[in-house]
C-alpha cells in the first residue's frame, strides 16, 4: 500500500456488505473513516495522521457495531480505489 491512493476500501461480510473506506483529505493530508452503504456512527469519522490507523479505525467500527463474523481484521483485503472508480462498486 502506498500513501499515494487517496482512496482504500474493505468490504465486509455482513448482510448486506459493509463497505468501509478510508479517503486522504487535503490540504492537510489526514485520513478519514467513510462508509459507502451505511452509516458511521457519530465520532467514529475523525481524522488519522496516518492511513494505517485509519485502516484499523476503520475495522474496528465495523467489528462494534454490524454484527458479523469478522475479527479486527477485517474480512477482505483493503483495495485501492483508482480515482474516478464509483467506490463501493464491485
Amino acid at each position: 500500500m502506498t500513501m499515494e491512493t487517496p482512496r482504500w476500501q474493505r468490504k465486509h461480510e455482513t448482510d448486506p456488505p459493509a463497505t468501509m473506506s478510508v479517503i486522504r483529505t487535503l490540504p492537510k493530508g489526514n485520513w478519514t473513516v467513510h462508509s459507502e452503504n451505511w452509516t458511521v456512527p457519530e465520532g467514529s469519522a475523525e481524522e488519522y495522521a496516518t492511513m494505517d490507523q485509519a485502516m484499523a479505525a476503520a475495522d474496528k467500527t465495523v467489528v462494534d457495531h454490524v454484527p458479523h463474523d469478522c475479527d479486527r481484521r477485517g474480512c477482505g483485503d483493503w483495495m485501492p480505489v483508482p480515482p474516478g472508480a464509483e467506490p463501493g462498486a464491485d
